[in-house]
């Protein structure tokens, strides 16, 4: 888990307090005009975009649990657990008993997830590559340079809402 603490970064200067607006908007905007378009692969692979999201968080975090993913992707326990019990039915989680607490169960992906995710990415990778052979390949390249502090920016999101989850603050 990365460290969200701001007592890491001292005062951002002027310059940095702009880039950090920018930075704000373009993930906004980012957001708003893939968050439609992510469900388009899903829709082909009839799964539904709360079992995808669960079933990719489970993939990332193995050996969750039902309150790990409620707690940070802020979602109701109940309905982690229905979305959970879907993706047992349909083989594409499997659970096991926890070594240390034997009344909770870890999350795996199955096999059979595997390869849906798989499908997933490769449905997604097509849809990505027609988007971005509508740009430069200067602009291809920049993009492929951003990626590792996107990753990171989604680490240290994912730290942050776990630290405010953690505490009951709102943000």
């Amino acid at each position: 888990m990365v460290s969200a603490s701001p007592a890491e970064n001292p005062d951002f200067d002027e310059e940095t307090k702009e880039n950090v607006r920018r930075i704000a908007i373009g993930v906004y905007d980012f957001l708003a005009a893939t968050r439609r378009l992510g469900e388009r692969p899903n829709q082909r692979l009839d799964i539904s975009q709360s079992e995808m999201e669960v079933l990719h968080f489970i993939s990332t975090h193995p050996g969750c649990g039902v309150s790990d993913i409620a707690r940070l992707r802020f979602l109701r326990p109940s309905n982690v657990s229905a979305t959970v019990r879907r993706l047992l039915d349909n083989n594409l989680i499997k659970r096991e008993h926890n070594a240390v607490d034997r009344r909770a169960q870890d999350l795996y992906v199955s096999e059979t997830g595997s390869a849906l995710l798989e499908q997933m990415i490769g449905h997604w990778g097509a849809i990505i590559e027609r988007i971005v052979r509508t740009m430069s390949p200067d602009e291809v390249r920049r993009l492929a340079k951003a990626v590792p502090p996107l990753i990171k920016l989604a680490e240290h999101s994912e730290t942050f809402v776990e630290e405010h989850q953690r505490r009951h603050e709102t943000f």
